[in-house]
């Protein structure tokens, strides 16, 4: 692997896996983040939606008490205008009314015809309150007048110490809805209001208000068994709620959100995050790029220097362009240096191969000079040679003349000898 290779490939490393571990932390951070802060706004919405009720119910107690003072103070004609000033008023209440205690005579704002047989002293709501001096608020009951689930807050009305009737708002559970319909949990999410038997008070769906979800649904026992806390249900998806429970009334209030809408948002921070990380790798590329161009062109000089060097056909009298004054900037100095001393060295060489050829030059004239003197010297060398012959040649004949005679002169003595012997005889 060429060192640009790995250098890229390091660089990569280090930036991607720092980031690719920052990122992965900062997801699940703001995952967790998301998770409570959903639960924070579904919470938040919850405890609205509780105080609104509250309040209406508190109110709505206040006003039945205003009412029942101004009737026990002997006019019902007073209350009866005030009745209707009330209804106009408030959208929440769908009517006002009072039923005396004497003969059930019944005053309702705005005026509706009720049935013949009907008589407040026998419904729900009056017998409640005929039982505590305080207000109170009914069961859900489906009202005579309008035929729709309603909810009484009512109060005994005493007139000289004794019971005169009872007084009562009818509240619109119609209205509240639209009220806590404007309370938005998420992109799906809302408010609701079960009583505590599973009927259903508020709700943003209208053909549901009145209906008993009991049965109907599976969780809605176990979310209404708790007081105040957090559930997760199933219900056309996964999905988590908080319920509170009113203090003066057994009523939870309840909202909650599909789970898929946290992993909506959740998905958008693993994009962005698989957004960042494209763009850094992008980025980091680029750069490397960039600096391994930078860090790897004077290296790739030195090397094509060192390497023409290397195979005998480098130009030493060139040198690589100093662009930087760091490390690059040092070897490539340091390189030209060796460079010069190598040329310094080779012009050197090349003066001493001259100085040598010269030499050589004289010595060849000089072995030419020698070679025709030794020449010379073997031709007189031959002719002695043959004068040396010539003269053995003749010592031989000298010699054999010698012997010749030498022989004579021993055959004359011995001739001498033979003659003196016989002389001598």
């Amino acid at each position: 692997m060429k060192i640009s290779q790995k250098i890229t490939v390091f660089c990569i490393a280090i930036a991607l896996i720092p980031l690719s571990i920052t990122g992965t932390l900062n997801y699940f951070k703001a995952v967790s983040s998301l998770r409570v802060k959903e639960e924070d706004v579904v919470k938040q919405a919850v405890s609205r939606a509780h105080l609104k009720i509250a309040t209406r119910i508190h109110d709505t107690k206040k006003t039945v008490s205003i009412l029942a003072d101004v009737i026990s103070r002997g006019s019902i004609i007073a209350g009866e205008k005030t009745f209707f000033k009330t209804a106009d008023i408030n959208k929440d209440y769908m009517y006002v009314y009072f039923g005396e205690n004497s003969d059930g005579t019944f005053y309702i704002a705005p005026e509706v015809e009720m049935p013949e047989d009907f008589d407040p002293r026998q419904r729900t709501w009056y017998m409640a309150a005929e039982k505590d001096k305080n207000p109170i608020v009914s069961e859900p009951y489906i009202d005579a007048a309008s035929g729709q689930m309603v909810v009484t807050v009512a109060q005994q009305v005493e007139l000289d110490g004794r019971l005169y009737g009872v007084v009562g708002i009818d509240l619109n559970f119609g209205e509240m809805s639209k009220e806590l319909g404007k309370i938005k949990i998420g992109e799906t999410g809302y408010v609701s209001v079960l009583h505590k038997n599973g009927t259903t008070l508020i709700h943003p769906d209208p053909k549901l208000i009145g209906q008993n979800l009991m049965e109907k649904l599976s969780f809605i026992p176990e979310m209404l068994a708790m007081d105040n806390g957090r559930i997760e249900y199933d219900f056309k998806g996964e999905k988590f709620a908080f319920v509170e429970t009113l203090a003066d009334v057994p009523w939870q209030v309840n909202g909650g959100v599909y789970f898929r809408e946290i992993d909506k948002k959740m998905n958008v921070i693993r994009n962005f995050n698989i957004i960042i990380a494209i763009v850094t790798t992008i980025l980091v590329v680029l750069g490397v790029f960039v600096m391994v161009k930078l860090w790897i062109s004077p290296i790739n000089a030195i090397n094509a220097n060192m390497r023409d060097i290397a195979e005998g056909e480098g130009d030493l009298t060139k040198s690589i362009e100093i662009k930087s004054s760091d490390e690059l900037g040092t070897l490539a100095q340091s390189v030209n240096q060796f460079i010069g001393k190598l040329r310094g060295t080779v012009v050197s060489i090349i003066k001493d191969t001259e100085q040598v050829l010269n030499s050589s030059t004289q010595l060849d004239d000089l072995s030419d000079k020698m070679l025709e003197d030794a020449k010379n010297m073997a031709d007189q060398s031959s002719q002695a040679a043959e004068s040396v012959s010539s003269m053995n040649e003749r010592m031989q004949s000298v010699a054999a003349a010698a012997e010749q005679s030498n022989t004579n002169i021993n055959m004359v003595s011995a001739a001498a000898e033979e003659m003196t012997s016989t002389i001598n005889e």
